[in-house]
C-alpha cells in the first residue's frame, strides 16, 4: 500500500488506526492519511527496471523465495508475477507463489477474495508489458465485467464495496494470476523469522515510517541478520521520507547500516 499524506503535520502519522478494505489513518474523526493501492509503484519505468534485474540475477538459481510485506489487496504481488511473465523468464514458476502477508486481517479476507479494482492507466501498463498483445493479456486479466462495473462508480469507499458486493462474480483477475499468489495475516516484525534465508526478494514498501523508531531499527537488523546469499529487500521513495517535528533516518540508510548494499535499482538492496 501507499498512503496519502492528507495532513503533513499530522501528530498522528505514526500511530494508523487501520479498518477495513479502505484504510484511513485518523486523530479523533478527522481524517489524516488514506491509502491507495495500485500494481506498479512508484513507477511503471522503476518496475519494470527491478523486474529485469531481478530476472537477470537469479537466472540461474532454479527456486527464488518472493515475499511481499504490507501487501494490502496484494497489487505488488500481482504486479510482480506479471513482471516475471513479462521478461520472458524460461522458468518463471521458479518465483512463485509470492508470499504476501498482511498484518490487517479484514484487508487479508477481502485479498483472498480477488478483489483487485485496477484503473485505466494500469490497464494501459499490463498492454505494455506485453507489447500490447491482447492473447497474453488474456491470460492474466479479463476485461469487460469490471470496466463495466467502474464505468459507473467514483474510486473510494463506494468502489470497494460495490466490488465487496460482487464478490467472486466480478472476474478481476484471472486464476493465472490469483493461483500464483498465497495471502495470509502476519506482521514482518515477528514473521521476518519465516523468511528463507538465501535466494529471497523480499518486497517491503510503504510501511516503515508508521512503525515506531525501535521496531524500525530492530527490523534491519533482523532482516539483515536473517537473510544471507543472494538476497534483497525492496522498499519504496515513501520509506524514506520525513516528517515535520520528527527525526526520521531514512529507511535505506538503516539498510546501509546493517550491512546491505546498494543495487542499479532505486530502492533495492542486496545482502
Amino acid at each position: 500500500m501507499h498512503v496519502q499524506n492528507i495532513n503533513k503535520y499530522s501528530s498522528n502519522a505514526y500511530s494508523p488506526k487501520f479498518s477495513g478494505v479502505y484504510r484511513d489513518v485518523c486523530a479523533g474523526q478527522k481524517i489524516m492519511h488514506r491509502n491507495v493501492s495500485w500494481m506498479f509503484r512508484p513507477s511503471f519505468n522503476e518496475c519494470k527496471r527491478f523486474y529485469s534485474y531481478i530476472s537477470d540475477v537469479f537466472r540461474d538459481i532454479p527456486k527464488v523465495n518472493v515475499y511481499s510485506y504490507g501487501c494490502s489487496l496484494g497489487y505488488e504481488a500481482y504486479g510482480f508475477v506479471i513482471g516475471m511473465f513479462a521478461e520472458k523468464e524460461k522458468n518463471p514458476e521458479k518465483f512463485f507463489p509470492v508470499i504476501a502477508k498482511d498484518y490487517d486481517e479484514t484487508i487479508i479476507g477481502y485479498a483472498k477474495k480477488n478483489i483487485v479494482p485496477l484503473e485505466t492507466t494500469e490497464i494501459k501498463q499490463i498492454g505494455q508489458m506485453f507489447n500490447n498483445d491482447a492473447n497474453k493479456i488474456s491470460e492474466f486479466i479479463t476485461f469487460a465485467d469490471r470496466l463495466k462495473i467502474l464505468s459507473k462508480l467514483k474510486f473510494g469507499q463506494s468502489l470497494y464495496n460495490n466490488l465487496a458486493a460482487q464478490g467472486d462474480t466480478l472476474g478481476v483477475l484471472s486464476k493465472n494470476l490469483t493461483d500464483r499468489v498465497n495471502f495470509s495475516a502476519a506482521d514482518i516484525r515477528t514473521d521476518y523469522k519465516n523468511i528463507k534465508p538465501q535466494n529471497s526478494i523480499v518486497l517491503a514498501s510503504n510501511f516503515w515510517p508508521y512503525m515506531s523508531d525501535e521496531d524500525r531499527y530492530a527490523l534491519a537488523k533482523n532482516l539483515s541478520e536473517q537473510l544471507e546469499q543472494n538476497c534483497y529487500v525492496k522498499i519504496d521513495k515513501f520509506d524514506n521520507g520525513m516528517y515535520p517535528g520528527k527525526s526520521f533516518v531514512p529507511t535505506a540508510d538503516l539498510l546501509l547500516q546493517n550491512g546491505f548494499k546498494w543495487t542499479p535499482v532505486l530502492n533495492l538492496f542486496r545482502k
